[in-house]
């Protein structure tokens, strides 16, 4: 107990405090629920370390966002599909470490910018979803890479 004690101590007692409510609140079940409707592995894996929002507007944002991806799932017939989306973290790192990727990993990277561009077309709307479409500013889908990827292999 004195141990505990003297690291909360060393804790700013906010700190303490808020990590006492997401454990009181089950934070981390919420978001090991949430993962079961991920849709990609990264999705679930990110949505299983979700961050509480420290602030209101925090919370507006990501409420803001949750409502306009909603809209748009439900008015696509069968929802945003995600078809395509690869997981390609690890062949990413490989690459900016001058590591060779293989013709079906290339592959992979190529299908993801086509999927990318695909949901970046569906999902970008300044009227309808401004909060969205600000999130899509830095995404680059890269059609001349995929081109190269293509035609290289074949």
């Amino acid at each position: 107990m004195n141990e505990r004690r003297l690291n909360n101590y060393d804790l700013n007692p906010l700190d303490v405090a808020f990590q006492e409510s997401l454990e009181l609140l089950e934070w981390p079940k919420v978001c090991e629920q949430l993962s079961t409707f991920a849709s990609t592995p990264q999705g679930k894996r990110n949505s299983q370390k979700l961050h509480m929002p420290i602030d209101i507007n925090s919370s507006r944002k990501y409420l803001a966002e949750t409502v306009e991806i909603g809209i748009l799932d439900q008015a696509i017939e069968g929802g945003l599909n995600f078809e395509g989306v690869n997981d390609i973290e690890t062949l990413v790192l490989r690459c900016s470490k001058g590591g060779v990727l293989v013709g079906e990993e290339l592959l992979r990277i190529a299908e993801t910018l086509r999927a990318s561009r695909r949901l970046r077309r569906q999902i970008e709307d300044s009227i309808y979803r401004p909060t969205l479409t600000l999130l899509l500013v830095d995404l680059a889908t890269l059609p001349e890479l995929e081109k190269l990827l293509l035609f290289g292999l074949e």
